[in-house]
């Protein structure tokens, strides 16, 4: 249960109720300065120091502030026991309806399951789908060229400037893996390396 503040003591410090008391004397301190006449000319001033004073007067006495929070506490109680018990309407029928629609929905499912369940031969797959492998896809099949020259260099990139990885022997069969651009093939040996050769090396079959 949260403590009370019936007469705004901590309320006029701007404290918690639950403040140490260094805190509530700093805080004193705080509004005295703040409320005083050289510093709050206004009509009301002294009203709200006097206030401030009788405030920190209670709780910065250990005995005083006890029976002040023992006061609050109780009246708090006393105010929660008051209070009148208000109980929520009851839910009308059309709120109802959806819960109950739910409930018929559930046991409509169960029936099906249930019907499934003493009827397999039903619901079961054909053997011959269900033993049909999926097929395989078949790849494609790449053209071929026949390497017309001796020593024909194999490069990393299309172009001279790209280095060289090795050489093919005239005679020797390639893979085409992608179509000339500006007179260059990029090509897989037989062993598997791949690279750039100068289409003008490279004879049809």
């Amino acid at each position: 249960m949260t403590r009370g503040d019936p007469k705004g003591y901590y309320a006029r410090l701007g404290v918690a109720t639950w403040a140490t008391q260094q805190a509530i004397d700093t805080a004193f301190r705080a509004r005295a300065q703040q409320f005083a006449p050289e510093r709050s000319p206004g009509p009301d001033a002294a009203e709200r120091l006097r206030a401030v004073a009788e405030a920190h007067s209670v709780l910065s006495d250990e005995d005083r502030r006890r029976l002040y929070d023992e006061a609050a506490d109780a009246a708090a109680a006393d105010a929660a026991l008051a209070a009148p018990i208000v109980k929520p309407p009851p839910m009308p029928w059309f709120r109802r309806q959806p819960v109950l629609l739910g409930m018929g929905g559930s046991l409509v499912v169960v029936l099906i399951l249930a019907a499934m369940i003493q009827a397999p031969d039903s619901v079961a797959p054909s053997p011959a789908r269900a033993l049909t492998p999926p097929p395989v896809p078949t790849q494609p099949r790449l053209e071929r060229r026949i390497v017309n020259a001796s020593g024909v260099n194999l490069r990393l990139g299309p172009g001279t400037h790209h280095p060289q990885t090795s050489r093919i022997a005239r005679g020797e069969s390639v893979e085409l893996l992608q179509p000339e651009s500006e007179g260059w093939i990029r090509v897989r040996l037989s062993d598997g390396r791949t690279g750039y050769v100068a289409a003008r090396y490279l004879t049809v079959p």
